[in-house]
């Protein structure tokens, strides 16, 4: 078949110059562009996914790979799924769970983040919703590996973040809800956990943003100041800490656009607002 014959020819001219590309420095720019793209021209997915849970790549390799990667995708996606599906099926590669864990954060930012505002919506969701698969199976293997379930619970909260970008309220509700209820149980097994308890934090604000926009102030205002009480204790944990203190004065400010938006009370907003404004 001279058809399969070419196929083949071609991906054996890449799998040249992926060898090639691997024996360069590990800082070579042209390694950097283009080992993932040669690797995905020989359909290499071994070595491809070998190469995306790497957990001592640099972060110039994991941008070089995540872009070829992102590129793949956003050239079939106009016309089918076969670039996000061979982007996914690095999973199913025999990697370990170490590995499979890098694998699956790689998705969740570097790729994501590679694919904001070049790709369908779907495409960013089915590729978040196979790391959360991932993690599941990683949390449901280890349960006491509290990074498994930090990194599961940051699943659930793109995905609700992801429906909310679709209209589809209810079931980010579920996804966030899930997210909040990690983060409750990691606090709870290490409550002298500041990074914890500032995941909770969030989830709090994200549960409380989408119920504003759904029109429920009362469980807006509960959820708001949930996340409110903790960013103010991890702030004097860390009077001096600008990030601690950023997140109180979002607070106040969530809460302030909360009274004077649903709840009516424009002097209550004002007193949130000037604290905002003191921070």
């Amino acid at each position: 078949d001279v058809c399969s014959s070419d196929l083949d020819r071609r991906r054996q001219q890449h799998r040249v110059i992926a060898n090639h590309l691997e024996g360069l420095p590990a800082d070579d720019p042209l390694r950097l562009s283009e080992y993932m793209v040669h690797l995905i021209g020989a359909d290499d997915r071994r070595r491809a996914a070998l190469a995306w849970s790497n957990l001592n790549s640099s972060e110039g390799e994991l941008q070089g790979l995540a872009n070829a990667l992102a590129d793949h995708i956003v050239a079939r996606d106009a016309a089918d799924d076969s670039g996000l599906n061979w982007v996914l099926s690095l999973a199913l590669e025999d990697l370990g769970d170490v590995r499979l864990h890098v694998l699956s954060i790689n998705w969740l930012f570097k790729l994501d983040s590679a694919l904001l505002n070049v790709a369908s919506l779907g495409a960013r969701l089915r590729l978040t919703d196979s790391a959360r698969l991932a993690l599941e199976n990683l949390v449901s293997r280890a349960p006491d590996i509290a990074e498994y379930a930090r990194d599961l619970s940051v699943s659930y909260g793109k995905l609700g973040a992801l429906y909310v970008s679709f209209g589809e309220p209810p079931r980010a509700l579920g996804y966030y809800q899930q997210a909040l209820a990690i983060s409750e149980d990691l606090c709870r097994c290490t409550p002298d956990s500041d990074e914890y308890a500032r995941d909770l934090s969030v989830s709090y604000l994200k549960l409380g943003y989408l119920y504003e926009s759904l029109w429920e102030p009362a469980r807006a205002l509960e959820n708001y100041q949930q996340a409110l009480a903790i960013s103010e204790d991890l702030h004097r944990r860390a009077p001096n800490n600008s990030e601690r203190a950023l997140d109180v004065s979002i607070s106040y400010g969530k809460l302030g656009d909360l009274y004077m938006k649903l709840l009516g009370e424009p002097a209550r907003a004002l007193e949130y607002y000037q604290q905002a404004l003191a921070i």
